[in-house]
């Protein structure tokens, strides 16, 4: 599966641009994360990619087919959406919560069936948390929760998962609990990802691709180690950093350290 950005434009109005003619792509097998300061509208340009919030100009394409020729349950079989963490919490069972993931797979007045109730443990035991199934949501962790979250994205068999900051005012563990799961989860199935991210090093640990946007400057969009550098860091966060790289157990790391503001 490809999802494809053409030319993309949205504002609140015409005076209030907020991505102008934006264009890239992320296939099976890809990883793209976005990163930009606070307010610079990556959760906005999430739900353009989605349907969630209309393009003033331009489309999304999927395999080629502009999203307004789909179906919503169609798009929707295909797309896991992880949004940003609210803090919020239901009295759901974690169970009961990822089996929410299957609505696009079944009718409007149908209950879960033995298949979806099985879908839903299998997303569980892919991140991690199957023993918590029946624990209410409300008594969960930030980082267990970002999990139940996620697996109720993947219970919906999607060929892209889109995840919003999933790693967000959690703490190095939760942070790196997270990174992993990704990481593996689109590796041994071949999914494509697209991430939202604060953090330049999740970005470039993560991505394969990257796109940078920063205000009042043209968007980047390529190979993760060309486009968060140094400079360009620099320019798109308004922070002088270092980048820093070493090996750990045979794999390539990089530690970037903020030095002072540019």
């Amino acid at each position: 599966m490809k999802i494809e950005i053409c030319h993309g434009k949205f504002g609140y109005s015409n005076e209030r641009i907020i991505h102008e003619d934006i264009s890239f792509d992320v296939s099976n097998g890809q990883i793209l994360t976005i990163l930009g300061p606070n307010g610079i509208g990556k959760t906005t340009l999430l739900k353009c990619i989605t349907g969630l919030v209309p393009w003033m100009s331009g489309e999304t394409l999927v395999d080629g087919v502009s999203m307004k020729k789909m179906k919503h349950t169609a798009f929707w079989k295909r797309i896991g959406y992880v949004p940003q963490s609210t803090g919020s919490r239901f009295a759901y069972s974690v169970l009961d919560m990822v089996l929410l993931g299957r609505a696009s797979h079944m009718h409007v007045y149908s209950t879960p069936s033995s298949t979806d109730y099985d879908i839903a443990m299998e997303a569980l035991e892919q991140v991690g948390i199957a023993h918590m199934y029946k624990k209410p949501c409300n008594n969960l962790s930030g980082g267990e929760f970002q999990l139940v979250m996620v697996a109720r994205a993947l219970a919906s068999k999607p060929e892209i998962i889109i995840l919003d900051e999933p790693e967000s005012h959690l703490d190095f563990k939760n942070q790196m609990l997270i990174i992993g799961m990704l990481e593996k989860i689109v590796r041994d199935q071949g999914l494509g990802c697209i991430v939202n991210t604060h953090y330049p090093e999740h970005a470039l640990r993560l991505g394969d691709i990257s796109l940078m946007l920063g205000p009042n400057l043209p968007y980047l969009f390529g190979p993760s180690k060309d486009v968060i550098t140094e400079e360009n860091l620099s320019k798109y966060f308004g922070v002088k950093v270092k980048m820093l790289s070493f090996d750990y157990k045979d794999k390539d790391y990089c530690s970037i350290i903020p030095l002072e503001l540019s």
